[in-house]
């Protein structure tokens, strides 16, 4: 039995199902031709700052990186460990 307030669930079929699929490999082939990577290529300028902001943040990373190792290194003991977790 439907109640008033619920709608009947309608189940895709599969040709429906396939349709859709064709339609999303299209667009996505549109969007594809549209957006070639050359477009991408002709701001010089946004592209020197993205590679001036990665020339400094990248090194500051892995300087952050190596002194979180390097003030906790040898802080743990491998007797403390549960048995699953100490390397073998």
């Amino acid at each position: 039995m439907i109640l008033p307030c619920e709608a009947p669930v309608q189940k895709q079929t599969t040709m429906k199902s396939a349709q859709q699929f064709v339609v999303a490999i299209v667009a996505i082939v549109a969007i594809g031709e549209i957006a070639r990577p050359r477009c991408a290529q002709r701001e010089r300028r946004s592209q020197t700052f993205t590679l001036a902001g990665a020339l400094v943040v990248v090194p500051v990373i892995l300087a952050y990186t190596a002194l979180g190792y390097r003030v906790f290194r040898g802080k743990t003991d491998h007797a403390e460990l549960p048995f699953e977790q100490r390397p073998s």
